[in-house]
């Protein structure tokens, strides 16, 4: 187990403890406890792919007080690297009802369970993150958009990822789903929502606000099937 103090980092070992994977969890700590695991997560993962030196293959070695594994050989050293990713909360006006809806995708990983999300993906290389915001969106459900507003983020340790939240207006086009992503895709009116991602994502999070800013509350919701 692993923790901080002021600028200290403390650990200790606990015995016949259950592993539990890290997405279970996120709904039942704070968000400070989150951060937590999650830099363990990404960090032990760090220090078990770079064992070796990249460009001489010699062993590495911990920095005595960075965050970075050392080559006793050429000196290189490796550095942490979180990988951005975009994930983001369309919302539209239904075109003849006028109420106010929100996309939501079935991913292919969730179709078991029936559990609606966001669109999300990796940003590329050279890439801003409103450009990355535009481009999955047009990828993974066929639409077009209008300018991306940054909402919040969240570290994410699958494997080393930074989750950064944007909601974004619906401009143009027909939900068409890449297929080898995503089972389903369609508007839900904000009252009538499936389930949903857990507590403690930013998936919720975003999900919730957006329902907020309409005055809608969660609670008040009435769950739909995945075929309605």
């Amino acid at each position: 187990m692993i923790g901080q103090h002021g600028d200290v980092f403390l650990s200790s070992e606990y015995k016949s403890l259950q592993l539990v994977e890290y997405r279970n969890l996120v709904s039942h700590h704070s968000r400070h406890a989150n951060e937590l695991i999650s830099r363990a997560i990404q960090l032990s993962l760090w220090q078990a792919d770079h064992r070796f030196c990249s460009r001489c293959a010699a062993p590495t070695r911990k920095h005595h007080f960075e965050h970075a594994m050392v080559c006793p050989r050429c000196r290189h050293r490796a550095y942490p690297r979180v990988q951005p990713c975009i994930i983001v909360a369309i919302t539209r006006t239904h075109p003849t009802g006028g109420q106010p809806q929100i996309l939501l995708a079935l991913h292919q990983r969730h179709t078991a369970t029936g559990m609606y999300g966001l669109v999300a993906g990796f940003v590329e290389a050279g890439e801003s993150l409103e450009s990355a915001v535009r481009r999955e969106v047009l990828e993974e459900v066929g639409l077009t958009i209008d300018e991306p507003r940054y909402i919040g983020s969240q570290p994410w340790p699958y494997p080393t990822n930074i989750m950064l939240g944007f909601t974004a207006n619906w401009a143009g086009g027909e939900i068409c789903v890449q297929p080898n992503e995503i089972t389903d895709a369609k508007f839900f009116d904000l009252d009538k929502l499936p389930r949903i991602p857990a507590v403690g994502t930013i998936a919720h999070e975003l999900i919730v606000n957006v329902l907020s800013a309409h005055g809608v509350d969660l609670a008040d919701n009435q769950p739909v099937s995945q075929t309605d």
